[in-house]
């Protein structure tokens, strides 16, 4: 879609645009504003109140400012650079709010820092360990090798899992390659959607043109069609991506047979056979036997039973089981501590019980704190970016302005799959004469994907415009409105 007339509302003067690049100086203000917020109109697919000529599908459409013409929503790309903020106004108030809010993420972030250092996620652990030691005091005294041997076993069952699993040698690398390939599917999953929506949009057009009875519509929306499935076909990223997914399937095979589940990562997790941990085994007989357990249970082997994932879980709560009786008869057979001990224990126990508070007030103020962060990052970031996409003369060179107008004409390349008009306000003061002319140069390449209006005043561009042929450019002045436009097809 282009727009080759626009005629001004706030004025009686229309102003020609070139197909493929427009140099407009010293357009009214009003002027100037209009035909931009009349670009950004028509790339949401809107026509309603403008006026003026548009091309569209092969179509020259007069606008009259009061009927609609049907348009779909191209793009929700910014589609003009401007160096100038939206009500006219310079971009210093914009940016001093983005540094004023980048001042108030660093504080919140400082905060939060602040906050976490004084988390303490075990300080109630060494609270009740402490309380522990010192609450038996006064108690019959127990046989103090026992009580240190029943601790030492109570740290090796603790450390010990109740099963081991056995998986076939291949498992884990699959597993690890199909987790890395599932980064990959969500890295271009953006990209792909992209193309997609090209070919539901051509699909969706054919539809229409069927319903209209539009003989002429419907061939032209079969070929957008197989374009964009081609696009998609031969994309790169996705051609790429479902080779390495198939080659992926074809390791598998050997593993899991010719017919491969849906779920790949389930059925290699499916592989994994549990059985008894003989280490576990021998450190729980020997607590219950330290402890003096009567009839100590026998724990079932899950690789001899119908249900192996009961056999983990009874084995499990056993474990947890015995640990707790061996809290509990260390709790009675505690050793008598002597005066030194109970004084070094209750000031230990005094500086875990601050601990302990600070990190409760910490946690209490954390989440409202995160909070805050987030939302003064948040902030911060969309005012980044607005500033970002309203000027280009913040790039500082010729290759970041052409980066940046490269990353647009990609997406609405991806968006719209055709040409769309796209506004480019102010002289780029940063750029000397040479940058801007090269600059003039790039965007005609770009011209073929992107309408190019340059609203500026600096003579460079004027001279561009009178130096290249009609077929490349012009510089165009606004005159007076014609009384009569007509539609034609062409």
């Amino acid at each position: 879609m282009r727009l080759l007339r626009l005629d001004f509302r706030t004025t009686d003067r229309s102003v020609d645009l070139h197909p493929f690049v427009t140099v407009l100086p010293f357009l009214d203000r009003r002027e100037r504003h209009e035909l931009v917020e009349a670009i950004r109109q028509l790339a949401r697919g809107s026509t309603l109140g403008l006026r003026g000529l548009l091309q569209h599908e092969g179509l020259l459409v007069d606008l009259d400012g009061e009927s609609r013409y049907e348009l779909p929503a191209f793009t929700t790309t910014n589609v003009v650079f401007d160096e100038q903020a939206a009500d006219g106004d310079d971009l210093y108030g914009l940016r001093a709010e983005v540094d004023q809010q980048r001042r108030v993420a660093e504080v919140s972030a400082a905060a939060v820092e602040e906050l976490r250092s004084e988390i303490d996620p075990w300080a109630a652990e060494r609270v009740a360990d402490l309380e522990a030691k010192l609450g038996p005091v006064g108690r019959s005294p127990a046989d103090t090798e026992r009580a240190r041997a029943v601790e030492a076993a109570a740290i090796v069952l603790s450390g010990l899992a109740p099963t081991l699993t056995d998986v076939p040698p291949e498992v884990p690398a699959l597993r690890e390659r199909w987790r890395e390939l599932l980064i990959e599917v969500e890295s271009v999953a953006g990209h792909v959607r992209a193309l997609g929506t090209a070919v539901d949009r051509a699909e969706q057009a054919i539809g229409r043109a069927r319903e209209r009875g539009d003989q002429r519509g419907l061939e032209h929306a079969k070929r957008r069609l197989d374009q964009a499935r081609y696009a998609l076909r031969i994309d790169p990223l996705y051609s790429g991506l479902t080779a390495r997914m198939d080659a992926f399937r074809e390791r598998c095979r050997p593993v899991l047979g010719q017919d491969l589940p849906d779920d790949l990562d389930a059925a290699l997790a499916g592989l994994a056979v549990e059985r008894a941990n003989p280490r576990w085994e021998t450190a729980l007989v020997d607590l219950h036997r330290l402890i003096g357990t009567v009839d100590p249970p026998n724990p079932p082997d899950p690789s001899d039973h119908d249900e192996p994932l009961w056999c983990v879980n009874v084995r499990q709560r056993m474990g947890r089981e015995a640990l707790q009786a061996a809290r509990s008869w260390l709790d009675v057979e505690t050793v008598r501590l002597s005066e030194d001990e109970q004084l070094v224990l209750s000031a230990e126990l005094e500086r875990a019980r601050d601990d302990h508070e600070r990190h409760e007030r910490a946690a209490n103020r954390l989440d409202r704190a995160e909070a805050a962060a987030t939302t003064a990052a948040l902030e911060l970031a969309r005012l980044e970016e607005h500033l970002a996409a309203r000027t280009l003369g913040d790039a500082g060179s010729l290759e970041a302005v052409l980066t940046r107008i490269e990353n647009t004409v990609a997406q609405i390349r991806a968006d719209a799959g055709g040409s769309l008009p796209v506004a480019f306000v102010g002289d780029l003061e940063p750029l000397d004469d040479a940058e801007f002319t090269a600059l003039i140069g790039a965007l005609r390449a770009y011209s073929s994907v992107i309408q190019v209006v340059l609203l500026t005043d600096r003579p460079g561009a004027q001279q561009w415009g009178q130096s290249v042929g009609p077929e490349q450019g012009m510089v165009s002045w606004p005159r007076v409105q014609d009384a009569v436009q007509e539609r034609t097809s062409i």
